[in-house]
């Protein structure tokens, strides 16, 4: 993330108060207002800035003075010439515009563009080119000719005082304006045309503008410390996103004092050892008695606040003085971070973003930042507090109140400076925002604990974010958090032991290489007749005889089939595949909660809420869905999991079970339960009472590449140890069952080897783990504390926790699959999806837990959602409660389509691992294909 460079900022002091200021690479100028005349005064400075130097500021001698206005200057705008050193400045009052030109040598020339406006200016914008300015006066904008003064274009349409106008980054025609109307607008200036006007978006005026030199994304501040995110579009433009500043200052400002006060107490009171539990302890470690004694010194310490004696101190308000983005390119820059050399499995990291892009906010106290893809925000700058340099300097006077804000860069540099310009006082003070310093600043004390980060609205951190592929992110004691294993588990890990008892492990009986003996055939020449009913199909499931020659060939398929590989520049999966469809409930008679490929891509397995789970057959548009039926819960199934080796099958129910199945059986081996009572009462002896009040399996996977198995239930998460009795299951199949007299034994077994419970939370929501084509021992879940948890397998504990990852608890979470059909780079395994039913999507690295994308375009309030990442790393697609499937770009975070043609919730997506190919299952209890090819 961004920090505040100290050793870069400077202060200026004049001698007159200041009506508008604004900053380049090249100089600063401010304007003054005297008793008897207003002075322009521009102060170069040095450009770029040498390492961590404390810069000389400038002697008031070099100060350049431009005289030309008699009322008072209401707004400057600088523009920096391409070929050149030369800039242009722009300043505007209610008695004239001018157009100062100053060239390397700072020598001056003046042009009038405006000699009297019809009204006092409140803003002026620059065109790409710098031959057009922008003039905001009063309720219409002007569009002048620099050179010959001349009006180009006027726009009226606002019905108040326009605050704000810029020309948009990308598309140089477009203008942009806002206004105290509340509502901003959008002209074509190439077609003299309006292009867009949005509704009246708030309460409170629109204060602020910026636009996003990457995305071409216009970022609107008001005067109630919101900001609203928009889309810029062919023609027209949507809201992406909204954030409240206000929210997150009242909340940081609550979380420091708590911390302040926890501090305070602890210095104050003697050390306390308590008996009671942990849900009855103060966070201190002391009683609830000395909790109340914290309440106390809180409001004590806030009555303190606005004692005399704290000047400094003040309370005000929380409009959005300025935006503007800082987008810094990402490839080519690890070296200038004295990053150290690769480890193990780091050859092939890659960088799944191109640049970093954040966006700076000015408030009258806090400076802010604000990642512009995940929308974390952290706080750069409390301006009410003293700004201590580095290299033991003097520390430079507190801003206190800002009252106008302006911000320069160059083009591609990880610098932004912002200059503030205090209420009360004739000063300014020019800040440096950098991203290196930002990363140079994080230690291995980041990585203890991030209780004190939110995300969404709320994450203040200091971490490292994705694009940091060359980084190291390592756990005090040295540990690198990855989800591909840097070396192997340790001796006494649960994961080296050995797998159960194989001796009394059944095998099925090996066919007799002798031919069978010679039957009666019918009395023609060829080997059926049809009539006789010979010639129809073989039901499903039946073996047929196959020739030696079609094993053959069938064998060297099965090899050719693992050769194949995912097409990772495949196309938008967005076209409907009709042939796939199937009648309505041919697959389950009511909603389908989860679907999932097989990992050879072969079958579908489906969990409905009819107490069934399906294997079905692909492709649907042949074998219309025929496969395997399971039966055996009680309550609706909400998870079927195929193991790597696609022979097992595990499911989840609501009847608080989780049964293993082989996947061509109907009868379940394995039943593994929820967590029961610690103590029962006498009343509930019996099992069936006991089995009533047990804990719901909220999900179950296959771990370890099939060794082991993993289900969640309450605040824990366990680990099996299972041995299925195949022979048992083929023997139950109804359809190869010939005598029900004979009742085999099921010599399955299974063995509970570990468990982890973590006490701070009331239950998990979700769980995930890697199964896959390589070995992992990371788990990830989501608990009810809102909640992400990394657990590490191998070493038995948690290795990161993600605190306040939602304002909701997540009930999803999903990692890449890995898959034989396609590879990417390490890093790339180490992305982690959390959906909540609060709108939003989030992209983590598990390496730092800061979010690293938000996708929130989609609607999810209420209903369990699934989401998945595609083969290719390049979409994410989730269900909606909208009835639509929408897929992401997981490098933008923007939904590239919306699928329509379900008539309920979408609940469920799955990515064929194999071809371009993309399921979505419904309430409605259908499930339809897209293909990235038109049929």
């Amino acid at each position: 993330m961004l920090d505040v460079v100290a050793d870069l900022s400077w202060q200026w002091r004049p001698d007159a108060a200041v009506t508008a200021v604004d900053s380049t690479q090249r100089c600063t100028a401010l304007a003054l207002q005297y008793a008897d005349c207003v002075v322009i005064r521009v102060r170069p400075s040095a450009w770029p800035p040498l390492g961590h130097q404390e810069p000389e500021e400038p002697a008031d001698s070099k100060d350049i003075e431009l005289h030309g206005h008699v009322a008072r200057v209401t707004s400057l705008r600088f523009y920096a010439c391409v070929d050149s050193t030369d800039v242009l400045l722009a300043s505007a009052s209610s008695d004239r515009v001018l157009v100062w030109h100053l060239d390397g040598d700072f020598q001056v020339q003046r042009s009038v563009v405006v000699e009297k406006p019809s009204s006092e200016p409140s803003c002026v914008a620059f065109d790409q080119t710098g031959t057009l300015l922008a003039l905001g006066c009063d309720r219409d904008v002007e569009i002048r000719i620099i050179q010959s003064a001349e009006v180009l274009l006027t726009l009226e349409g606002h019905v108040a005082k326009v605050t704000r106008c810029e020309f948009h980054p990308l598309r140089q025609h477009l203008l942009l304006t806002c206004s105290e109307d509340r509502t901003f607008k959008i002209w074509d200036l190439a077609s003299k045309a309006l292009l867009f006007q949005s509704a009246v978006l708030s309460a409170f005026p629109i204060l602020s503008l910026a636009c996003n030199p990457v995305t071409g994304d216009a970022c609107f501040g008001f005067a109630d410390g919101s900001l609203r995110v928009f889309s810029i579009h062919e023609a027209f433009a949507r809201e992406h996103a909204v954030l409240d500043l206000e929210s997150f200052l009242r909340r940081h400002r609550r979380k420091q004092q708590e911390r302040d006060d926890q501090a305070l107490m602890a210095r104050q009171s003697t050390n306390v050892i308590s008996a009671l539990p942990s849900w009855a302890r103060n966070d201190s470690g002391g009683m609830q008695s000395i909790g109340r004694r914290s309440v106390d010194l809180a409001s004590d310490r806030r009555r303190s606040l606005l004692s005399p004696g704290e000047d400094h101190v003040a309370e005000v308000a929380t409009p959005v003085l300025g935006l503007r983005y800082l987008c810094v390119d990402v490839v080519g820059r690890e070296h200038d971070l004295g990053h150290a050399p690769d480890s193990f499995n780091t050859h092939g990291i890659g960088e799944l973003l191109d640049r970093e892009q954040y966006l700076v906010a000015a408030t009258p106290s806090h400076l802010l930042a604000i990642n512009a893809l995940s929308l974390e925000i952290v706080v750069l700058q409390d301006l009410q507090v003293a700004l201590s340099k580095a290299g033991g300097g003097d520390p430079l006077d507190a801003v206190t109140v800002a009252r106008e804000v302006c911000f320069h860069g160059a083009e591609g540099s990880d610098m932004l400076f912002c200059g503030l310009v205090s209420a009360f006082l004739p000063c300014f003070t020019l800040e440096c925002v950098s991203v290196r310093q930002g990363r140079s600043v994080a230690t291995a004390s980041s990585f203890s604990s991030s209780s004190s980060s939110d995300i969404g609205n709320q994450a203040i951190d200091q971490r490292s974010s994705l694009t940091d592929s060359q980084q190291q992110l390592e756990l005090p004691s040295g540990e690198r958090v990855s989800v591909i294993a840097t070396g192997p588990p340790p001796p006494d890990s649960v994961l080296n032991l050995p797998p159960l008892s194989s001796a009394s492990k059944r095998t099925p009986p090996k066919k007799s290489g002798k031919k069978p003996a010679v039957t009666d055939k019918p009395i023609t020449f060829r080997t059926r007749i049809r009539s006789s009913g010979y010639g129809a199909a073989a039901p499903f499931g039946v073996k047929r005889p196959v020739s030696a020659d079609k094993k053959r060939s069938t064998s060297a398929a099965s090899v050719e089939s693992f050769l194949k590989e995912y097409p990772r520049d495949c196309g938008m999966l967005q076209h409907y595949q009709a042939k796939h469809a199937l009648p309505p409930k041919t697959l389950h008679q009511g909603a389908i909660h989860h679907i999932e490929f097989s990992p050879d891509a072969k079958w579908l397995a489906s969990a409905g809420s009819d107490k069934l789970a399906l294997v079905s057959r692909l492709p649907f548009s042949r074998y219309r869905g025929e496969g395997n039926v399971m039966a055996g819960h009680d309550h609706a199934v909400r998870a079927a999991r195929w193991s790597h080796s696609n022979r097992l099958l595990l499911t989840t129910s609501s009847d608080k079970t989780a049964r293993l199945w082989v996947a061509d059986s109907d009868t379940p081996l394995l039943t593994f339960h929820g967590a029961a009572p610690t103590k029962a009462p006498s009343s509930l002896a019996q099992s069936s009472a006991r089995r009533a009040i047990r804990g719901d399996v909220v999900d179950a996977t296959f771990f370890y590449m099939d060794r082991f198995i993993l289900s969640a239930t309450g605040n824990a998460v366990r680990l099996y140890q299972f041995e299925v009795d195949e022979v048992f299951a083929r023997a139950q199949t109804k359809k190869l069952k010939r005598n029900d007299l004979l009742h085999d034994e099921n010599q399955s077994r299974k063995k509970k080897v570990a468990e982890w419970r973590w006490a701070d939370m009331q239950g998990v929501t979700a769980l995930t783990c890697v199964n896959g084509s390589f070995l992992s021992s990371i788990v990830l879940a989501a608990g009810s504390d809102r909640s992400l948890r990394v657990l590490d397998a191998a070493a038995g504990r948690s290795v990161r926790v993600i605190r306040d990852a939602h304002a909701r608890a997540a009930h999803s979470v999903a990692l890449p699959r890995a898959s034989c059909f396609v590879s990417h780079p390490a890093n790339f395994y180490d992305l982690l999806l959390s959906s909540a039913p609060n709108n939003t999507i989030h992209l983590w690295d598990i390496r730092a837990d800061n979010c690293v994308m938000r996708f929130g375009e989609h609607v999810n309030r209420v209903h369990q959602l699934g989401v998945a990442f595609s083969p290719c790393m390049r979409f994410v697609a989730t269900g909606s409660e909208d009835r639509q499937t929408y897929v992401y770009d997981v490098r933008t975070g923007r939904c590239l389509t919306r699928l329509q043609g379900h008539t309920d919730v979408v609940t469920s997506v799955a990515f064929n691992p194999l071809h371009p190919q993309l399921a979505t299952a419904s309430y409605d209890g259908t499930v339809r294909f897209y293909s990235d090819r038109q049929a």
